[in-house]
């Protein structure tokens, strides 16, 4: 939220669609420009693999170790069937220092390193 908000103190505009495009177009831009990222092999394909649900991954690692291992409050969040599957998944992936530095991840205090956004 604090990202947000930034945003929108900048003038930046919330509403309306993320992005301007559907989603054959937006998978379209994601490849290129991840490709742009890593380079491409000979078959013009990205040379390393993007991990379509490491966003996700991330955020249910963290959260469950910052929530003390509440597995059935990431179960609801998360959209999976058991707890079991959040368990085995997520249970020790990180630590509770790593977990602290993600969730504190907030906009500089001073404008000298954020990129001005459009109004």
């Amino acid at each position: 939220m604090a990202w947000l908000n930034e945003y929108r103190r900048r003038g930046g505009d919330t509403t309306g669609l993320i992005v301007p495009f559907g989603p054959d177009e937006l998978r379209k831009r994601h490849r290129a420009n991840w490709g742009r990222v890593v380079g491409l092999n000979d078959a013009g394909r990205p040379k390393v693999r993007w991990i379509q649900q490491g966003m996700r991954h991330s955020f249910c690692s963290y959260w469950l170790v910052a929530h003390d291992n509440d597995t059935d409050g990431l179960v609801i969040q998360s959209g999976h069937d058991s707890k079991e599957v959040m368990w085995d998944s997520y249970y020790r992936a990180t630590t509770k220092a790593k977990a602290a530095k993600f969730w504190n991840l907030r906009p500089p205090r001073r404008d000298k390193k954020i990129v001005p956004f459009a109004a």
